[in-house]
């Protein structure tokens, strides 16, 4: 941040006030979004911890606080919506935030100048949903083993976008959240959509040949258009995030969409170039991420691995 001292004009100053030497100070941020994000999903974190985490943003000037609650490995938000996602999507019962939990926090927040936003993962990064027997059907891959179809992979969780129940569910999540959550921004994920996943499920690609849809990369566009969309129309006052590198350059976003740029360093000012009407967030891999080891990909061979710093 920037700390300017400036002292008041002359014209302001009473001769006859003690402090008509004395120096304003105020205080001008170089960024207005200043961010930590906090993955709870792959390990889980008490309320406590959380509440000290925003102690430190408060105390290092940083004003939001973006939540990473679910992922492929657990979904451990209370859902009133699907209930059964979180009974079975949780680590635990003990390891569970409920709706009480999440006020009690963005009350915590608000006193110290911290917004809190969710972050929900979709169409990637869901297997945990499929906790819910409603949400199943309309998720590919969380049951394939790597040796399958010859091809390293191992069980996660893809949204079918040619599915109309695909729609609701993910509208349901987003109002869900929406109603928990007091920010308008949600972000809504859309990393690292491994197109593979889709292509062991004949009846999608059956379903792209009857409405005319070339390649999975045009899929995942016309979803995500659909959803931002329907989210529009009836969540008017939501706003929305997404990841961007360069493995997902193809998308195409709303001008009010803003892009978390997680890729190289040396990559942003093409993708820069290319997005020129949106806001990004940076949050380079190489030097802002505190999980997997600093200064390449995968943190000395092992992407996210436990608490790895």
């Amino acid at each position: 941040f920037f700390l300017m001292i400036r002292r008041p004009p002359r014209s302001t100053q009473s001769r006859s006030s003690a402090a008509s030497d004395v120096y304003k100070r105020q205080e001008y941020m170089g960024y207005r979004f200043r961010s930590i994000l906090l993955d709870t999903a792959r390990h889980f974190i008490s309320v406590d911890s959380i509440k000290r985490i925003i102690d430190g943003l408060m105390y290092s000037k940083m004003n939001v606080f973006v939540w990473h609650f679910m992922d492929d490995d657990s979904y451990p938000l209370e859902s009133t919506v699907y209930p059964d996602l979180t009974q079975n999507g949780a680590f635990s019962q003990t390891q569970v935030y409920t709706k009480a939990d999440v006020k009690e926090i963005i009350e915590y927040a608000k006193i110290r100048g911290v917004r809190i936003i969710p972050e929900l993962e979709q169409p990637g990064h869901l297997r945990s949903i499929i906790q819910s027997e409603e949400i199943r059907p309309a998720v590919v891959g969380w049951d394939q083993q790597s040796s399958d179809k010859g091809f390293d992979l191992v069980p996660r969780g893809f949204l079918d976008p040619t599915m109309t129940k695909t729609y609701e569910i993910a509208f349901n999540l987003i109002k869900e959240l929406s109603e928990t959550f007091e920010d308008n921004y949600i972000h809504l994920g859309g990393d690292e959509v491994d197109t593979r996943f889709w292509g062991l499920k004949p009846q999608i690609k059956e379903r792209m040949d009857k409405l005319g849809i070339l390649s999975y990369e045009e899929l995942q566009i016309l979803y995500t258009k659909a959803v931002r969309r329907q989210m529009k129309q009836q969540l008017p006052q939501s706003k929305a995030m997404y990841w961007l590198d360069h493995h997902n350059m193809f998308m195409k976003f709303n001008k009010d969409d803003i892009l978390w740029w997680w890729g190289r360093q040396d990559a942003f000012e093409k993708a820069a170039e290319q997005y020129k009407e949106q806001e990004f967030v940076i949050a380079y891999h190489e030097t802002l991420y505190l999980d997997c080891g600093l200064g390449n990909l995968v943190g000395n061979g092992s992407w996210c691995g436990t608490y790895k710093t």
